[in-house]
């Protein structure tokens, strides 16, 4: 009987989100019709951004550093900071373990992109572990948080984070910014992105032959969707209601294939995530039926 209860209550939820997807198309078709020439003209500097998401992250920026509905994004730090460290100085050196390293800047001398950065929780962390990084994001607020936060956080990391608000589209049309990055990280985004093909050629044309392209996001399953947005966001608050959108989601096999096929980058290696609710840690695990980190190299 309560299973049964808890399965009708997904599917009303499921539909609900199908509901909230096609409500957001409407929107971005309206507000499409009363842009201005001028963006028209750089829309393509704008393909990856779905503007719901816009407003939703917006509404994100007072609350990076301190609510406890992204206290799990900010715990995520243990598990993605030591995966980036192991990538980026498994290219400089044979080997490199990142929990016996004693090397107070295992980072130094790499050049990151970490894209949707949000207020710089990711930033901040590989900033300390002296990875000269750039942080970009499309809500002006965001940044605004970011270089707010570095500034009263420690001096030396305003110099050493680079933030912008922009597009991975408009920041991969410079041509500095071109095969230039040891690394280009998206975390937690995938997810939230409106064209990932656009997306996924911009962030690619940023990294440097034998760069990694470094992406943690969720898969769509069944669980991902019970997981991720019914129990996180529905009954333990632990995100914001609305964060996700299941359509969204894209299982690990598929980003593999379109990795390779269409952007010439080959998967390394790809490990499931482990949110535990009770504890606010994070784990790896060879379950990815829910969230997962996925490392690929540029050739």
């Amino acid at each position: 009987m309560k299973t049964a209860i808890i399965m009708s209550f997904c599917r009303r939820q499921f539909y609900f989100q199908l509901f909230r997807r096609h409500q957001s198309i409407l929107k971005h078709s309206n507000r499409m019709i009363s842009t201005t020439n001028k963006v028209h003209e750089h829309s393509s500097s704008f393909k990856s951004v779905d503007i719901y998401e816009l407003d939703k992250f917006r509404k994100f920026s007072p609350k990076w550093w301190k609510s406890d509905e992204l206290l799990a994004l900010r715990n995520l730090n243990q598990l993605r900071v030591p995966f980036i460290v192991d990538a980026i100085h498994s290219r400089l050196n044979d080997h490199f373990d990142p929990v016996t390293c004693c090397s107070r800047f295992p980072l130094k001398n790499s050049k990151l992109l970490d894209i949707g950065c949000g207020g710089g929780i990711l930033a901040e962390s590989l900033a300390r572990l002296g990875a000269n990084i750039y942080g970009i994001d499309p809500v002006k607020e965001n940044i605004a948080v970011a270089k707010n936060h570095a500034r009263i956080s420690f001096a030396e990391t305003e110099t050493m984070i680079n933030y912008q608000s922009t597009t991975i589209e408009e920041f991969s049309n410079i041509d500095e910014n071109q095969n230039s990055f040891d690394a280009v990280i998206a975390s937690e985004v995938l997810e939230h992105v409106d064209d990932i093909k656009s997306f996924l050629q911009s962030s690619i044309n940023c990294i440097r032959p034998g760069g990694f392209l470094i992406i943690t996001t969720i898969n769509q399953t069944l669980l991902s969707y019970f997981g991720a947005i019914l129990i996180s966001e529905y009954i333990l608050g632990l995100l914001p209601r609305g964060t996700h959108e299941y359509s969204k989601f894209i299982p690990p096999a598929a980003l593999s294939l379109i990795l390779k096929e269409d952007y010439g980058c080959d998967v390394i290696k790809i490990h499931g995530m482990f949110f535990n609710p009770v504890t606010y840690q994070w784990s790896w695990t060879q379950d990815q039926s829910v969230s997962y980190a996925l490392l690929a190299i540029k050739r």
